[in-house]
């Protein structure tokens, strides 16, 4: 958790109570410490915390709890939008929001990070038309939660649907319908697919290579 993320949290609370910093502070600390922590230029101590938030009328694990079911809604949010970039085919945007993400570090969990690496590979393709470089990247997605390649996820299988994607566009057909049929095997072994519209979209662009092929 960043510093400046608990000190929004704190201002935020703070403003909600209707406290100016001045009787926030009162016999705590000094009103410039208060000020640093809202901007996030320091971390307040454990006992600090604990005075501040009994002032505040909430528990110091409450205040962690609502900085980071913020953080969450708002890195869902991001996912949102990148996701309606792809789908509008708006990839320079799309490009933009991940370098902006990339900079602020919001998305930490392993999930998360592969999301992040996978649409990067999507907007570099779309936008450099940087082959390589996507593959590269596609690659460094997977391996973040690969255990099995026999056994996929559904991001797993979404992320390689993508690598067949890129490979047809270069004309490398066969290496496509040979990860495209993995595709579908791994994604007919899931017990409860969340997205059926990737599994459309395996045989679409299957069937779209076969007739190249033939």
């Amino acid at each position: 958790m960043e510093f400046n993320d608990l000190g929004i949290t704190i201002k935020e609370l703070r403003i909600k109570k209707n406290i100016s910093q001045s009787e926030l502070c009162h016999g705590i600390c000094s009103q410039s410490q208060i000020s640093k922590i809202e901007k996030g230029m320091i971390y307040p101590s454990s006992i600090l915390l604990y005075q501040l938030s009994e002032r505040l009328g909430i528990d110091p694990n409450s205040i962690f709890a609502l900085t980071q079911n913020k953080k969450l809604k708002y890195v869902e949010n991001v996912k949102y939008v990148m996701r309606d970039c792809t789908k509008q085919k708006q990839y320079k945007e799309l490009y933009e929001i991940v370098k902006q993400e990339k900079n602020q570090n919001n998305f930490q969990s392993k999930e998360d990070k592969q999301f992040l690496i996978l649409h990067e590979a999507i907007a570099i393709f779309m936008v450099n038309k940087s082959t390589k470089i996507a593959l590269n990247l596609l690659n460094h997605a997977l391996k973040v939660t690969l255990t099995n390649i026999d056994c996929l996820s559904e991001r797993e299988i979404e992320i390689m649907h993508t690598m067949a994607i890129f490979h047809g566009e270069n004309k490398e057909y066969e290496k496509s319908i040979n990860i495209l049929r993995r595709c579908l095997t791994n994604f007919n072994k899931l017990d409860f697919p969340r997205d059926k519209e990737i599994k459309l979209k395996i045989i679409y662009n299957l069937s779209k290579l076969l007739g190249l092929t033939n």
